[in-house]
């Protein structure tokens, strides 16, 4: 075992893209540890803004190559030669901190910026030259007597893919009433007529969810709407006491397949549960109920023709509803069927590749108590490699504690290159296994009588060492023998 300990005050610690950490203190300037041979060096640096200001993350393009300055008219820069791309005379809105940020808005991939003049104009301004083109006209950001019109955001936005604008041409503070467009970058409307909706007044405008997909907020409620022609595909309602999810969102990588989890309707305030799992068709506004109490959405297959569930017993004994088995589960969108992957499973930690995984499940070993084992298991075969115990004991959820923490959460991490995979177990001890089963020990006792979730671990860029974390704010550097 080579296991170094990290012996600077921190708050948060992360591995760099060069192979050093991050060590973070609350109010203080930012550390940089290196590891040199056994040892760590460190240095002080400045820490790294995790925010631009307001008026820079707006006027900044998403590549940071271009920035759009309103000092005089407007202009627009490509940063990496200093070179003046073009000027325009367009008065933009003037705020209290200066600047145009709130009427700028930039194309995800950069290639253009829309801009709203003080009259409510209008222009996309592409970063391949030219002069601005005025496409629309839009409710401006403030009016005569008042120093902001809510709501906040500004009224135009890109679409995810930046083939659409949308344009809020009027908003209504009394009536609460929005008319939004939809525009291709060249001004080209691609909806029959603008559509109305009532927004509230501390909520944002409408705002894209995919390239296809906007949605509309009210208190509590949320609308999503198919952008090719405004139809309603569902609400997502939560209750007076929480509208939030309590996992996030797990959308399929084809952009078609939407998996959400909330407290259901109709709940009083001080009531948490029951919660609701579902999977929304973005294409058609269909709706999919999995019926089960306690579900995490691990992913979607890369053909976005499975989601992959963990279905997790709240209490020991606990029955689990017809066709919803208890462990790793594969929901069928298509055909809308649930299939048993790996029975009984309570924490799954795939590889990179998709192609195996790190299952904990409950098991009783040598005569003694019920506690979790787990080992590496090849997708779509009974295989299971270098079974592990891992606890002694299976843990159920507290709903005192919240349904949205892990009863059973194993600390597990796999290397970069998805050859091994590092994990904690009761006994204070970080151990290695590879996909062939063997395994290794890597430290022992770094941690005393700490439920292994409290250990969280991460892999070097160059999967030479491994970052051990705890909740009390230690952390160890362990060293990876060669393989």
């Amino acid at each position: 075992m080579q296991a170094v300990r990290i012996e600077h005050p921190l708050d948060s610690i992360a591995w760099q893209k060069d192979g050093t950490l991050l060590l973070e203190e609350f109010n203080h300037p930012g550390t940089v540890a290196e590891v040199q041979g056994t040892e760590l060096i460190y240095r002080e640096v400045e820490p790294t803004p995790t925010r631009l200001p307001l008026q820079d993350r707006a006027n900044y393009s998403p590549d940071g190559e271009f920035v759009v300055g309103c000092e005089a008219g407007v202009s627009l820069t490509y940063l990496p030669q200093g070179r003046l791309i073009a000027q325009a005379d367009i008065d933009m809105v003037p705020l209290k901190f200066g600047g145009c940020e709130v009427d700028v808005d930039w194309a995800p991939d950069s290639s253009a910026v829309a801009l709203v003049g003080v009259s409510g104009e209008v222009f996309v301004w592409r970063t391949d030259g030219g002069a601005p083109v005025r496409v629309a006209a839009a409710n401006p950001a403030q009016s005569p007597g008042s120093a902001y019109v809510y709501p906040t955001d500004g009224p135009v936005a890109w679409a995810p893919d930046s083939k659409r604008l949308m344009i809020v041409q009027s908003f209504d503070r009394t009536t609460r009433k929005a008319t939004v467009m939809i525009i291709d970058p060249g001004g080209r409307p691609l909806l029959g007529s603008p559509l109305s909706f009532t927004i509230c007044l501390d909520c944002s405008y409408p705002l894209w969810f995919t390239d296809g997909v906007f949605a509309v907020d009210q208190p509590y409620v949320r609308t999503y709407y198919r952008a090719s022609d405004g139809m309603q595909l569902f609400k997502w309602a939560g209750s007076r006491s929480s509208n939030i999810d309590f996992q996030p969102d797990s959308l399929s990588p084809d952009g078609r397949w939407l998996a959400k989890d909330h407290v259901g309707p109709n709940q009083d305030l001080f009531t948490i549960g029951p919660i609701e799992y579902t999977v929304h068709d973005l294409h058609t506004g269909a709706q999919f109920i999995l019926a089960a109490t306690s579900l995490s959405y691990l992913g979607w297959s890369e053909d976005s023709s499975a989601l992959y569930l963990l279905n997790l017993p709240e209490e020991e004994g606990a029955r689990s509803a017809p066709d919803m088995a208890f462990g790793l589960l594969a929901f069928h969108p298509f055909t809308q069927k649930i299939e048993t992957l790996f029975a009984q499973a309570m924490q799954v930690e795939f590889a990179p590749d998709d192609l195996s995984a790190f299952v904990a499940f409950p098991a009783r070993e040598e005569g003694g108590e019920i506690g979790l084992s787990a080992g590496i298991w090849k997708l779509g075969t009974s295989d299971l490699i270098g079974r592990q115990r891992l606890t002694d004991e299976v843990r159920y959820r507290d709903p005192e504690y919240g349904y949205w923490i892990p009863p059973n959460h194993i600390q597990a991490a796999w290397s970069h290159d998805g050859t091994r995979v590092v994990f904690a177990n009761h006994q204070g001890q970080l151990k290695l296994l590879d996909l062939s089963g063997e395994e290794a020990l890597l430290a022992d006792q770094l941690y005393e009588n700490y439920w292994v979730e409290d250990v969280a671990l991460s892999w070097a860029p160059d999967d030479r060492w491994i970052l051990a974390f705890d909740v009390y704010e230690e952390a160890w550097l362990v060293r990876v023998p060669e393989s």
